[in-house]
């Protein structure tokens, strides 16, 4: 098998694309592939495959739109995966792969779904109207998830980590009107949450739940989260909500308990205090981006330029 492009639109009864071999590119051109429905099928199947890079596809209605099967350094890229169970999955050791900028909406489960698999990074995806979650990870850590927009997770969760999931980094996403904003849950530890925007979700903004301690979350805008901004459970503690004199900027700031103290205290039986709100967040450099979603706030970037997707800004490297 060598590298291809799609010269026109597929149906197929089964799994249309079952990739064989390593080291080459699938360009699906603008076409759509379309399956039966069935959910035992997938649109892209790549199993103990490497070095794979599948860009320009639009997916629709399969079981997996791409499934990755312990697969690493692969790059799934400028896709539209749609009204499939699951959208993107990657499972058991599909480690180092990018997946970037891709459209990952109306899924009937997840939009993203990634499994006991590490060291990924998910960047500048649109994860919009898919049901249950937009972005989940079960037994996975090391992950970048870095300026996502995350819309309309009905049932649960925007982004959901979930039992393990450990060291991984959020930041510059937007999650915005979800049943839930984030939920840690299930001895999720050291992760690092900072840059993001958690607005108008129907629950909470953030819950740390079952044992999710030692997380780190700061320069984030918590704002008209319906229930609670954020939430603790009382065995989820000694979680950090500022770093460096940085705390998180809350809109119910001036109506909780600590703001006479100068001081946010998280909602629910934990011990979490962010000692250092932000009042106002402001744009240092003038360049149309807040100060805590921009990549470079001392310099005028407007652009956000981040061609290697590291979550650093490319003049600083």
């Amino acid at each position: 098998m060598e590298s291809c492009t799609l010269n026109c639109d597929l149906s197929a009864v089964g799994t249309c694309f079952t990739i064989g071999v390593d080291g080459i590119t699938i360009d699906g051109a603008g076409y759509t592939i379309t399956g039966n429905g069935i959910s035992l099928y997938n649109g892209i199947y790549l199993n103990g495959r490497n070095n794979i890079a599948i860009k320009n596809f639009d997916i629709d209605n399969f079981g997996v739109g791409i499934r990755l099967f312990s697969s690493s350094d692969n790059i799934l890229a400028d896709n539209t995966v749609r009204n499939n169970v699951i959208g993107i999955y990657a499972k058991d050791g599909s480690n180092n792969n990018l997946i970037v900028n891709n459209n990952v909406n109306n899924n009937d489960h997840i939009g993203i779904d990634i499994q006991y698999t590490h060291y990924n990074t998910l960047f500048g995806n649109n994860v919009s109207n898919n049901y249950n979650y937009g972005i989940a990870l079960l037994y996975s850590s090391n992950n970048k998830i870095l300026n996502n927009y995350i819309e309309n997770a009905i049932q649960f969760s925007g982004v959901y980590l979930s039992v393990d999931s450990r060291n991984n980094t959020l930041s510059y996403n937007r999650v915005i009107n979800n049943n839930n904003g984030l939920r840690l849950s299930g001895r999720c530890s050291g992760n690092f949450i900072f840059g993001n925007d958690f607005i108008g979700n129907n629950q909470d903004g953030a819950e740390l739940s079952a044992n999710s301690s030692d997380n780190t979350l700061w320069n984030n805008r918590f704002i008209g989260n319906d229930i609670y901004n954020a939430y603790e459970t009382s065995d989820s503690n000694n979680n950090n909500w500022n770093l460096n004199g940085v705390g998180n900027f809350w809109s119910d700031f001036e109506s909780n308990l600590g703001y006479p103290a100068g001081h946010y205290i998280i909602s629910g039986n934990g011990d979490g205090i962010d000692l250092s709100p932000l009042s106002v967040i402001g744009d240092s450099d003038g360049d149309g981006v807040l100060d805590h979603m921009d990549n470079c706030p001392s310099d005028s970037n407007p652009e956000q330029t981040d061609s290697d997707y590291d979550g650093i800004v490319d003049a600083f490297e």
